[in-house]
């Protein structure tokens, strides 16, 4: 079942990055960014980064395209949940195994055990990014 889930996942971020690809349309869709971001976001938590290579080209990758997006905007123009979400989505790719501090990636912090990666996400997303 965890394997259909992380199909699942991926492929909601592959078909976001598809169709970003074929028009900038996409990127006036709140809904399907969405759901990519939070599919992208717990794929990190879920720490498939670390074990498939795939799936760390394809975090990369669709960091890429959000900060292609945003790259013209001054901060106060992102939305807010878009800005959190890049701040943790780029924490997550950095992470890889990393376990200590230092300047440019603080440390991220551990899920507990039985804890879903949807309410862990929610803890990070509300709290302070500033560090």
């Amino acid at each position: 079942m965890r394997s259909r889930g992380i199909e699942s996942l991926q492929g909601t971020v592959q078909s976001w990055l598809g169709l970003f690809q074929e028009s900038e349309l996409t990127t006036r869709s709140w809904p399907a960014m969405h759901r990519a971001l939070s599919s992208a976001l717990v794929l990190g938590l879920m720490k498939e980064s670390q074990l498939d290579h795939k799936v760390q080209w394809l975090l990369s990758e669709f960091l890429c395209a959000l900060e292609q997006i945003t790259g013209e905007l001054r901060t106060d123009e992102i939305a807010p949940p878009l800005q959190r979400s890049m701040h943790w989505l780029k924490k997550l790719i950095s992470s890889r195994g990393q376990h200590d501090s230092t300047d440019s990636s603080p440390i991220f912090p551990e899920m507990g055990p039985g804890v879903s990666p949807h309410t862990f996400m929610a803890q990070l997303m509300w709290q302070n990014t500033e560090r």
